[in-house]
């Protein structure tokens, strides 16, 4: 129900132009970038929008092209920013908004040279995040406090979808080849499907059996 809803948005505040990552805590309250309109908006269960970030241009709260999201246990929203992507300017980065609702830089390109699309994310404990590039098709986990970002696996061409499997296996999409990864906790990368056009973020379907994937060409 609360999915079908989104269709109804489409004047004034509510308008999208190009949602790309989505979060939805327990509570049924989603958070949705939309990397058309560079802003970040949050919906409660019954559709009504509460609050949002971003007007363009980079800087605090000022998203370029914000794409992954993320939720911690304590409710705050980590959101990655790719920056410009066609002139690779370096300008991506990973921001969190607490409870006051002021996005706040954790990394960014400046000073990690690393750093460089940051797309996909997902929690690794309250502590750490991992990101995958779109850029470099890394995967890193990424300690929260100091920045520190170590290579989990690499070779994801267009990263981009990051999803933590019932199996304990990671799935992560390859957006510009069409491809569909699986790694193990071990570091064994695995091609699971290379029958896609262009696979973008993806969550499981209930019950954990399936991936569910948009393929945005």
């Amino acid at each position: 129900n609360f999915i079908a809803r989104w269709g109804t948005f489409g004047t004034g505040d509510g308008q999208f132009s190009a949602p790309r990552g989505i979060e939805i805590a327990s509570s049924g309250e989603a958070c949705i970038t939309d990397w058309g309109n560079n802003r970040i908006q949050i919906l409660t269960a019954s559709g009504v929008f509460m609050s949002k970030w971003g007007i363009g241009g980079s800087g605090n709260g000022q998203f370029l092209l914000p794409k992954g999201l993320a939720r911690d246990s304590a409710g705050n929203i980590y959101v990655s920013d790719s920056g410009n992507i066609k002139e690779n300017t370096r300008e991506g980065a990973i921001y969190r908004i607490g409870k006051d609702s002021k996005p706040v830089v954790v990394i960014n390109a400046t000073g990690n040279i690393r750093l460089v699309a940051p797309n996909g994310l997902l929690m690794d404990g309250n502590d750490s995040v991992m990101e995958v590039d779109f850029l470099s098709g890394r995967l890193y986990r990424i300690v929260l406090n100091n920045g520190v970002m170590n290579v989990l696996a690499e070779g994801f061409g267009g990263g981009d979808g990051l999803v933590l499997g019932r199996n304990g296996l990671l799935y992560l999409s390859d957006w510009a080849n069409g491809r569909i990864f699986s790694l193990s906790k071990g570091g064994e990368v695995k091609l699971i499907s290379a029958d896609f056009k262009a696979p973008a973020d993806m969550t499981l379907a209930p019950g954990g059996k399936h991936l569910l994937v948009p393929d945005m060409k």
